[in-house]
């Protein structure tokens, strides 16, 4: 067997191209267990074909020869690029260029011929930004293997006498030997230089087919003559390697190709126009579109500097009004990437995430529970425009990336390989980070400090909020009537970071070594989700789905119908039902009766409060020595108010408020859990309260937490006895099974659970309670709003209890 045979994936050992051969019951038996990672067949969507598993070899020129064959061949057989096209062409980083380099010079070879004789001139320049795009999907995919590859050089240098400083070389024997060693290299290239050759293609075709078409993105101007610049993948790989590409036209006209149904965009930008006419004023940027059945080609949104102070209030205004918008869109993943600043408008420029679908509630949480994450569904908290935050590593703080965050490099949870130092930018801890200065307004020279601005943009906010209740009301009411529910818009169920990471997994040299190894890298995602969900379900078939789309290198892409709760991959095939509701009948409720205003803005100023942005703009905490208070008083206005902001929903309770992740040093607006850290503590709370003050009847919030936190150990035994891996907040001291039991045996005076011993954190209850004696309220301006600040013992709950514990001993409290 040729490397080409041994490269080819199990699943397409069965076709009718390739020749299977006798092969040992041990050696399949062997391959059959590391390709399904212990999992049997009906994990893997049917039946197993043992073909899968055998040796064989390629039918040279099969009709049905898939083009990554020809494609992987063709790299095999092309030279490394002369010293002139790596200076010229691929500069950043000799040694990396040079190894890769025969995978863009077969590229190369065809590129010319696909822009000959185009309508619009192809330039010199375009076409080497075409060929360094695949240089970068070339080293974002196989950056392991690279980093592998100059290892071993720097170790035989080494062991040779060579100084270190020798440069790598890379001749015609590189790939065929690489190839050897690792079959599954010979598919990655294949199928990397295949999606880019179709992509590019299909690029150009359209280019030529809208040329005309695209003067309606520069009015005035005539038709483009020349393509000076492009730059590739501009976004994720979706859909066989396809991409937005940011194009730049003689006479510095650009604009942004993107190869996706953004029907949904056209309708959005649509309503734009709509609001600002009705008002009479630009409230909301809008952009020229150029609209085609499974692509577009958008007006380019150019960074610009404010020109006045004036100009950045505008800007910050607009920016409250945009987050307003958005949220009643009901967008996603807005985070900073998807913003740019220019001059006094900030501008969305990935629209598509709008009227996104919303997973269904967990079935076992009770209607309260459903209720309270409804409410915050229905806010600003989940567009990533004012927090969003990214986890980037166990046990490292999370890095906020919402569009609000102040400018900085970003960490990411990639860690760069030392031998591919110079090719990526990286922090002190070796991990890879980016800067994106685009989404920050620039005035004087200087981006912006947004934290001196929250006050613009929640004032922004509540003018659009009035609005679009008052007089642009009947304007948005018409539109959402009128969205055709059959329009498409993505839906995402595994972040891009994750996605990343699974794929870079499955290029590693180890990965490589043979079909079954790579196709084990994948399948692992399987095994991680053997504990929670069924062979057969939708979940199940998303994953199956996933696992195929990062087989061949794209970021797992998925849509659904606005009108519809289901599932379709990028071809359209259903996967099932799986979301609550359809988007845009919920965006009809949302317009005709919205959540109150007032929880809505508080959400804005708490996302504000706990995001990166919103730290060192809060005052300091009051400095006020309070001798002694009335406990018994306190313990009846901080218990009353704790009953005044229940959620309740069909005789059951429920809170939101502040939680904070110790692992990832961040916090988040969510629905309380059951735990020491929150109802569970508020309930210990209330309980402890009544036995000194009256507070009222409080049995009914007591007796619905307690059922919630039973509820919640029986899910946490099940998952001990499902021998699953057990998540993270099971073991958890203040909100683990130790939490529950220690809660459930103070609530039921012993009946159920036994109370444990807990090292308690730091309350900081001195400033807190000052800050109430002084004041008469909980924090001062720009601080979480009071309605959120329930994070449990460590809130308003722990004033409680200390109180409490002051009055049963009968004596004044001093701070």
């Amino acid at each position: 067997m040729t490397p080409l045979d041994r490269s080819v994936p199990p699943r397409q050992r069965s076709e009718e191209w390739y020749v299977v051969v006798p092969t040992s019951d041990e050696v399949v038996n062997d391959r059959r267990r590391t390709w399904s990672y212990g999992l049997d067949d009906t994990w893997f969507g049917g039946s197993v074909d043992s073909r899968w598993f055998h040796d064989g070899h390629i039918i040279a020129n099969h009709p049905a020869l898939p083009s990554w064959i020809r494609h992987a061949n063709g790299v095999l057989n092309t030279a490394p690029l002369e010293d002139r096209f790596l200076d010229e062409g691929l500069p950043e980083h000799r040694a990396t260029a040079a190894m890769l380099s025969p995978v863009v010079a077969y590229a190369a070879s065809l590129l010319d011929g696909m822009c000959a004789d185009h309508p619009v001139a192809i330039t010199h320049g375009a076409r080497m930004d075409m060929l360094r795009g695949l240089h970068r999907r070339a080293i974002m995919t196989l950056a392991s293997v690279v980093a592998d590859e100059l290892a071993a050089w720097k170790a035989t240098c080494t062991a040779l006498g060579m100084p270190a400083s020798t440069p790598y070389a890379a001749d015609e024997t590189t790939w065929p030997d690489m190839v050897e060693r690792l079959p599954m290299l010979a598919h990655v290239a294949g199928t990397l230089v295949t999606h880019w050759l179709e992509y590019v293609a299909e690029l150009l075709s359209r280019l030529a087919s809208d040329a005309e078409a695209l003067v309606e993105l520069w009015p005035g101007t005539g038709v483009p003559a020349e393509l000076l610049r492009v730059s590739l993948d501009a976004g994720d790989l979706h859909d066989h390697g396809r991409s937005v590409a940011l194009m730049t036209f003689d006479g510095d006209r650009r604009c942004a190709y993107k190869p996706k149904d953004l029907r949904i965009v056209e309708r959005t930008l649509d309503l734009f126009e709509r609001l600002n006419a009705a008002a009479d004023e630009p409230l909301l940027h809008i952009r020229p579109m150029v609209l085609r059945p499974g692509y577009a080609w958008e007006g380019f949104v150019t960074t610009a500097p404010c020109a006045s102070l004036d100009d950045v209030a505008l800007y910050y205004e607009r920016f409250g009004a945009m987050v307003c918008m958005y949220e009643h869109l009901e967008a996603r993943d807005l985070w900073l990437d998807n913003v740019v600043a220019s001059a006094s408008w900030p501008a969305v420029i990935d629209m598509e995430m709008v009227l996104q679908p919303r997973m269904s509630a967990d079935a076992g949480i009770d209607a309260a529970e459903r209720y309270a994450q409804h409410m915050l569904d229905e806010s600003s908290l989940s567009t990533g425009l004012v927090v969003m935050s990214f986890p980037v590593g166990e046990g490292r703080p999370a890095e906020d990336m919402g569009a609000l965050t102040p400018l900085r490099p970003f960490r990411t949870p990639f860690k760069a390989r030392a031998e591919l130092t110079g090719e990526v930018e990286t922090g002190s801890d070796g991990h890879v980070t980016f800067e994106h200065p685009d989404y920050v307004p620039v005035f004087d020279g200087l981006h912006v400090d947004v934290r001196r601005w929250h006050d613009h943009v929640e004032r922004g906010y509540a003018r659009m909020d009035d609005l679009l209740a008052g007089p642009l009301h009947a304007v948005v009411h018409e539109w959402v009537l009128a969205v055709d529910p059959d329009i498409p818009v993505r839906s995402i169920h595994r972040d891009t970071w994750t996605c990343q990471r699974i794929l870079q997994a499955s290029t590693t040299s180890a990965a490589l070594l043979s079909a079954w190894d790579r196709d084990a890298s994948l399948n692992r995602l399987v095994k991680v989700a053997t504990g929670t969900t069924k062979p057969g379900s939708v979940e199940h078939a998303i994953i199956l789905s996933e696992i195929e789309q990062l087989r061949i290198l794209d970021i797992p892409y998925f849509l659904t119908p606005v009108g519809d709760s289901g599932v379709r991959t990028s071809e359209g095939s259903s996967l099932g039902t799986v979301y609550d509701g359809a988007p845009l009948r919920r965006c009809i409720e949302r317009v005709e009766h919205p959540i109150d205003p007032e929880f809505r803005r508080d959400v804005l100023r708490a996302s504000i409060a706990i995001g990166a942005g919103g730290r060192e703009d809060r005052p300091l905490m009051v400095d006020v020595a309070v001798e002694a208070f009335d406990p018994v008083g306190i313990i009846h206005t901080v218990a009353r108010r704790l009953v005044d902001l229940t959620i309740r929903r069909d005789g059951r309770y429920a809170w939101i408020g502040a939680v904070r992740h110790a692992m990832l040093a961040t916090t988040s607006i969510e629905v309380l859990r059951p735990t020491l850290l929150g109802s569970l503590g508020i309930a210990i709370a209330l309980h402890e309260a009544r036995a000194v003050a009256d507070i009222g009847d409080v049995d009914a919030i007591i007796s619905c937490v307690t059922q919630q936190a039973m509820r919640e150990m029986g899910s946490a035994n099940a998952i001990m006895r499902s021998g699953a891996a057990l998540p993270a907040w099971v073991q958890d001291p203040l909100e683990g099974l130790p939490a529950l039991e220690h809660g459930l045996a103070i609530l039921t005076d012993g009946r159920y659970g036994r109370t444990r011993s807990f090292p308690m954190p730091d309350f900081d209850l001195a400033d807190r309670v000052a800050i109430f004696a002084e004041h008469g309220r909980w924090f001062p301006e720009r601080q979480l709003p009071e309605r959120f600040d329930l994070s449990a013992v460590n809130g308003l709950a722990a004033i409680v209890r200390l109180a409490v514990a002051a009055s049963v001993r009968n004596e004044r409290v001093t701070i």
